[in-house]
C-alpha cells in the first residue's frame, strides 16, 4: 500500500507470492505478469530480472531464464544471484 508503483517492491511481492506456491502454474503466471510490471517501473534494478529468471528456470524455460539473468547482470555486474 505504501509503494504500489515501486518496481523493486513489486518484484519482492511477486517473488514471495510465487514462493508460497512454486508448483502451481497459475501462480507462476501471475508472478511473471507482476514482475513484468516491476521491470517496466524499475528497469535498472537487478531484482525483477533475477526473479523472472528464477521462475522461468523453474518452468523449464532455460533460454528465457538465461536472458533475464543476463539483464540482471547488466543492471548489476556484481550480482551474486544472477
Amino acid at each position: 500500500a505504501l509503494a504500489p508503483d515501486e518496481g523493486v517492491y513489486l518484484a519482492y511481492r511477486a517473488w514471495t507470492t510465487f514462493m508460497l506456491a512454486p508448483d502451481e502454474p497459475e501462480v507462476a503466471t501471475g508472478a511473471l505478469a507482476e514482475l513484468e510490471r516491476a521491470t517496466a517501473l524499475s528497469p535498472r534494478a537487478e531484482e525483477p530480472h533475477v526473479f523472472v529468471g528464477l521462475i522461468q528456470e523453474k518452468l523449464g524455460r532455460r533460454e528465457d531464464a538465461t536472458r533475464s539473468l543476463r539483464r540482471a547482470l547488466v543492471a548489476n555486474p556484481d550480482s551474486v544471484r544472477a
